[in-house]
């Protein structure tokens, strides 16, 4: 499976919220990672048809928590800050 850059944003964002215990919806998202709220809505679905996240939720899956904790821990902190600035 292949995930473009903006889902690997959406999974390691949702990581970052629910870890700092804030609850996660489209809005947050979006204003975190400077997108539409549309374009957030969109590709949590298409997350939430690839299994990795909850989409009605707006939570990661098992599956989604364990791509994007591998995705931040090989990024590091200075990627993370870079992937999701980016």
């Amino acid at each position: 499976m292949t995930l473009t850059r903006l889902q690997l944003r959406l999974l390691v964002a949702l990581l970052d919220l629910a870890q700092a215990d804030q609850p996660a919806n489209v809005k947050r998202l979006a204003e975190r990672l400077d997108l539409r709220l549309k374009v957030v809505a969109i590709e949590l679905n298409r997350l939430d048809e690839l299994g990795l996240v909850h989409a009605g939720r707006v939570r990661l899956s098992m599956s989604g928590l364990v791509l994007a904790a591998g995705a931040r821990s090989r990024l590091g902190a200075r990627g993370t800050a870079a992937l999701l600035a980016a």
